[in-house]
């Protein structure tokens, strides 16, 4: 069963100038952020972490968001990279890229496994030999 719902993720804008203001965003606890694609301009953009996680968790990266800056535009998203300190596993920067409804889009499914194959409980093993695959449409 998929779900179809469209989760909402809250933003506001920011001013893109150096390295160093991203830094400043990350030390008092937010995420900066890009959205890019069907727009004239790219957006940078803040996230809250906490918000972040919680939607991200529950649909992933292949589901597609509604990207609300300012609490005024709405923009229909999907999650095309978020970057991670590799020790603290903290997300630092996230990607969002709005895509042309009349055009098609490739995008990576993640493949989620359900139950027990019937093999398993007669002493096989299972190898799941990819995790996700890309879907164009």
């Amino acid at each position: 069963m998929t779900d179809t719902t469209v989760d909402t993720i809250n933003a506001t804008r920011r001013i893109a100038n150096k390295k160093g203001e991203a830094r400043k965003l990350r030390a008092k606890g937010l995420i900066p952020a890009i959205a890019y694609g069907d727009m004239d301009e790219s957006i940078a953009i803040t996230v809250e972490p906490k918000e972040f996680l919680k939607i991200r968790r529950q649909h992933g990266s292949s589901h597609l968001y509604n990207l609300k800056i300012d609490n005024d535009e709405v923009r229909k998203v999907f999650i095309r990279k978020i970057d991670m300190n590799r020790v603290s596993l903290a997300v630092t920067h996230i990607d969002f890229w709005a895509a042309k409804a009349d055009k098609p889009v490739t995008i990576k499914v993640d493949i989620k496994t359900e139950g027990t194959p019937v093999g398993i409980n007669i002493g096989g093993v299972f190898r799941q030999l990819r995790k996700d695959v890309k879907l164009l449409g």
